[in-house]
């Protein structure tokens, strides 16, 4: 690519955290605990609708999350995996997915 750099725009010094969504909260849960080791930290469930648009969703939502840390705790990077309850999901990733097709010539 014409232009390109390997040179950062900005040099990462750490990562706080990364948010994951997903459909099913206690299933990924254990999928990060048991194949990734990594501990819950935090449980920030929203127990009543919360204003959307500083996420740039319309109306009210409300979710069920939970922060995920290595040994480090909250001292080191985190996951937050986050299961949306309203609005519910639509669609999945997999409908993303394109099947490649093979024509014949």
């Amino acid at each position: 690519m014409a232009g390109y750099s390997n040179a950062a725009a900005i040099e990462i010094q750490s990562v706080a955290h990364v948010n994951v969504n997903c459909r099913d909260l206690p299933r990924s849960v254990d999928f990060y605990r048991e194949h990734l080791g990594l501990a819950s930290a935090a449980h920030p469930a929203s127990e009543k609708p919360q204003d959307a648009s500083g996420i740039g969703l319309p109306g009210q939502v409300r979710r069920d999350a939970h922060m995920l840390c290595d040994a480090r705790g909250m001292a080191g990077p985190a996951v937050a995996l986050l299961q949306w309850l309203t609005p519910e999901p639509v669609g999945s990733c997999l409908d993303l997915i394109q099947t490649p097709t093979v024509t014949s010539a």
